[in-house]
């Protein structure tokens, strides 16, 4: 279900930019718009803790597809709430408090594709958490303490996703 004006209102005054997910559909020229969400909170990133998160949730956790929450303030007990929102495709967690039990509850939704944790405190214990992340196809772990072992692991557990430990150069 689209979302109503009022669901839209309380997004904003967290100051939540919300998007619909679009896109072109080439055999019939149409712009399409879904119900789907990408969520971003780029220059208040640091007004928004667990307490915003769990309020975005409420109110959006059903369509939220991309949450974008790099240098927020949110910790493992935010992003437990994430294991409610059972569409989301994309999540930027780069550079928040994050650790080893908030990515365990990551495991949760079941399309999770995208998982950015640059620079955050997962660890390996982290790391062995999201092998039971299935539909993972990229996810980046440099600048944690994630030990290359635990990245082996990974890497064996998921053969079809892009781990990113180290900085991911050009040839």
């Amino acid at each position: 279900q689209p979302l109503d004006a009022d669901a839209l209102a309380r997004c904003a005054e967290l100051g939540a930019r919300v998007e619909p997910l679009t896109w072109n559909d080439d055999a019939t020229g149409a712009h399409l718009v879904s119900p789907l969400l990408r969520v971003t909170f780029f220059g208040r990133e640091r007004s928004i803790g667990d307490e915003a998160l769990g309020l975005l949730v409420d109110v959006v956790g059903a369509n939220l597809a991309e949450l974008v929450l790099a240098r927020t303030e949110v910790s493992d007990a935010g992003v437990a709430r994430l294991a409610e929102c059972p569409r989301l495709l994309h999540l930027d967690l780069r550079e928040t408090a994050v650790g080893d039990a908030g990515v365990a509850a990551l495991a949760a939704p079941p399309h999770l594709r995208t998982l950015n944790l640059f620079g955050t405190d997962v660890g390996d214990a982290g790391c062995r958490a999201l092998a039971r992340c299935v539909a993972l196809r990229e996810v980046w772990l440099w600048q944690t303490p994630v030990g290359a072992e635990a990245v082996v692991a990974l890497r064996a557990a998921l053969p079809s996703a892009r781990v990113v430990f180290a900085a991911d150069l050009p040839a």
